[in-house]
């Protein structure tokens, strides 16, 4: 969830908590890539990861540094992390199953507290799922996967159902991302600026949305778990361009929705999702890391995810603006302009 205040800024306030499903297996992780993690005050010994990647951080540390758990957490290079990844045999050999059957039994050796069970089922799910990728693409992926290796993933699944599509994607995005509130639920995610005019408005806005893969890898922070930080403009960036490869498109053209929640600090709180529809019929809105399949089960989720009561909406609460882009529909929502308000 963002909150929207002239000029266009986003703002996280509150997420919807969702199940994760682990995949089987789980890799040991890497001596260059173990953290210094207190479970008693979730810190995280940024210096021993920084020394790892080679000290390189990236802008996003500067936009996403906020008072608790999240003001070590560090902003690595993707380069950096595969060559990280690349010094343990297995990783480097590129056999991700056989990395993951044999570090599985490392998991059940930690005590039930041990907070390197979370790493370790995150980096489960990572390479079982770039295992699967080599195995149905048909060539070495690297580990984690490039924008084009994954785009091509889902270029693969143009004739797929639209079941296995969402599943893919939720596998994808369960194993290298988690939710930025997931560990600071006032954190602020900023991507790339951008400024001008937005068409059906006047005047000029800025915003803070993202407009390429490096906006959602490594300029966002990692959590100790080793997955990156985003919150919903992520997701929907993320399907929007993983849908469009498996031959999905915006819905009418206008596919990104904006849910209007309670205003707050001279502004408003907001909920991003896009809208995706395939020419079979198939359709799926991406809601954070969760797909829905139509209309009414996304706008139960977005006011789950904005703490609105779902039936007594005050105001503009649980209103729906359109947009080709996050930022457009974000825009409109903010100007309230009627032109582009809609229904799911």
């Amino acid at each position: 969830m963002i909150t929207i205040a002239p000029p266009l800024a986003f703002t996280n306030t509150t997420w919807a908590q969702r199940p994760v499903t682990l995949d089987s297996g789980v890799q040991q992780p890497l001596d260059s890539f173990q953290s210094s993690y207190q479970a008693d005050t979730g810190t995280y010994n940024r210096q021993s990861l920084e020394k790892a990647f080679r000290g390189r951080v990236g802008e996003g540390d500067k936009t996403e540094a906020a008072p608790g758990k999240l003001a070590s957490f560090p902003t690595p290079k993707d380069a950096d992390v595969r060559a990280g990844y690349a010094k343990d045999t297995l990783i480097g050999a590129h056999k991700y199953a056989e990395a993951a059957s044999a570090a599985y039994a490392d998991l059940d050796k930690l005590d039930a507290k041990d907070p390197q069970r979370e790493v370790l089922k995150a980096r489960a799910m990572q390479l079982n799922f770039v295992a699967d990728m080599e195995k149905k693409d048909g060539h070495k992926v690297r580990f984690p996967p490039t924008f084009q290796e994954v785009q091509k993933h889902f270029l693969g699944l143009q004739k797929a159902t639209g079941k296995e599509v969402n599943q893919q994607f939720q596998r994808y995005t369960h194993a290298f991302y988690d939710h930025v509130q997931h560990f600071d639920p006032q954190a602020d995610v900023k991507y790339s600026h951008q400024s001008g005019a937005v068409p059906g408005e006047k005047g000029n806005f800025g915003s803070y949305a993202p407009v390429d893969f490096a906006d959602v890898t490594e300029r966002r922070q990692m959590s100790p778990n080793g997955q990156r930080l985003i919150d919903c403009e992520g997701y929907a960036w993320l399907g929007e361009k993983l849908y469009g490869a498996a031959g999905y498109q915006q819905t009418d053209g206008n596919g990104y929705r904006v849910v209007r929640g309670k205003e707050s600090n001279g502004g408003f709180e907001a909920h991003v999702m896009v809208q995706m529809v395939r020419s079979n019929g198939d359709a799926a809105i991406i809601s954070n890391d969760h797909v829905l399949s139509n209309g009414k089960e996304a706008l139960r989720d977005a006011r789950m995810a904005l703490d609105l009561d779902l039936y007594h909406l005050r105001g503009n609460q649980g209103e729906v603006y359109s947009g080709r882009s996050d930022r457009e529909a974000s825009i409109h929502a903010q100007e309230k302009n009627r032109n582009f308000k809609t229904i799911m």
